[in-house]
């Protein structure tokens, strides 16, 4: 007989919650695709929360790796989302605004990751695909 999986499915476009659906990838985000991600953070948090242009091209610039950009490959590489966070060695485990301002993983002592930001386009949110980037975010970073 044939296990059932205990996730629930989403309704919405039928994928498995916590995964992401098919046709939608998670990978590096080029910088050429910075300002797509700025209007994407700006329509998504507050003006004193968002990331400014000039801190996600930071971001995308000194810490690659941990930019992540999730794309609708069904829909010409559409940028519908998107996960961003830097590295600290933070002393003693406090975060503070310089340690959150840089990115270090120099490898003097143990590393934090500080996830910034975790975005999704207005029209494709309420369907789970925040939670799925984030757990493929990690997986990948794993």
């Amino acid at each position: 007989p044939r296990r059932m999986s205990k996730r629930p499915r989403n309704e919405a476009d039928g994928h498995d919650e916590g995964e992401l659906p098919a046709g939608l990838t998670l990978r590096a985000l080029p910088r050429t695709d910075v300002p797509r991600a700025a209007q994407l953070e700006a329509s998504s948090y507050p003006p004193d929360e968002a990331a400014s242009p000039a801190t996600l091209d930071f971001r995308c610039e000194r810490a690659p790796a941990f930019f992540r950009a999730l794309y609708d490959e069904r829909r010409g590489g559409e940028l519908v989302g998107f996960v961003v966070g830097t590295c600290s060695t933070a002393v003693h485990g406090r975060l503070e605004h310089a340690s959150m301002s840089s990115h270090d993983e120099s490898g003097k002592g143990p590393l934090t990751l500080m996830v910034h930001s975790v975005v999704v386009a207005e029209a494709r949110r309420r369907r789970g695909l925040g939670r799925a980037m984030l757990r493929e975010y990690l997986r990948q970073l794993a």
